[in-house]
């Protein structure tokens, strides 16, 4: 299936592109799968996201943070996500966070919402 997503990815780039964050070839490898064998995601689902990464260095080992969040709420409240700052200021657009290190394993979690009572 994630074959398929990749597919539908290139074939939709240009037609719902954002900010030049939206490119299929450039997910890292894994999350992809990640997200459809951890949290069954659908093509269509997938679709909807867009993601963020961040080098992280400490003491000689460097990872990535990854943000992914729902890049069609962005454009349809038409929000501009270019860095980790964006995501910030717009919690409610994130969806997944996790590192991506540097033996390729992927560790994402879902964000969790909390309502006021």
């Amino acid at each position: 299936m994630v074959d398929t997503v990749k597919t539908i990815f290139k074939r939709a780039s240009g037609l719902l592109g954002m900010n030049g964050l939206f490119r299929s070839e450039s997910w890292p490898a894994g999350v992809l799968e990640h997200l459809e064998v951890k949290y069954h995601l659908k093509p269509e689902d997938m679709l909807r996201l867009g993601y963020l990464r961040r080098k992280i260095s400490e003491n000689r080992h460097s990872f990535y943070s990854l943000f992914i969040y729902d890049r069609l709420a962005a454009r349809d409240r038409k929000l501009l996500i270019r860095d980790v700052g964006d995501i910030y200021n717009t919690p409610e657009l994130l969806l997944y966070k996790g590192n991506i290190f540097g033996d390729g394993s992927v560790h994402l979690s879902r964000v969790k919402r909390y309502e006021n009572n």
